[in-house]
């Protein structure tokens, strides 16, 4: 795969990536503050749930990043087969769900 090929994917797939975890933490968002019951239905338990949901999800999120951008623009490593990209994706997107 040519060069430009290659980092166009990877930018493409890093975006994907991107709305999915948007996605999971709008809806962390949403379940921590119903629309329905509003700020009332905060508890300290479900605050500190969410606090932990975003200390974990925002460095999984970087370092996800970060590796497609090492592995697979800023280094091109010529070791590296041909469906890897897609097998990294499969991968970071189930730890996006």
């Amino acid at each position: 795969m040519s060069s430009n090929r290659k980092k166009n994917s990877v930018r493409n797939l890093a975006g994907l990536y991107t709305v999915v975890v948007g996605a999971a933490l709008s809806l962390a968002l949403a379940r921590l503050i119903p629309p329905d019951k509003g700020l009332a239905a905060l508890t300290p338990a479900s605050v500190c749930l969410f606090v932990a949901y975003i200390a974990t999800l925002f460095p999984f999120f970087h370092g996800a990043l970060m590796h497609l951008d090492d592995a697979y623009i800023e280094n091109e490593n010529e070791h590296i087969k041909t469906g890897a990209l897609l097998v990294d994706f499969s991968l970071l997107f189930l730890h996006a769900d």
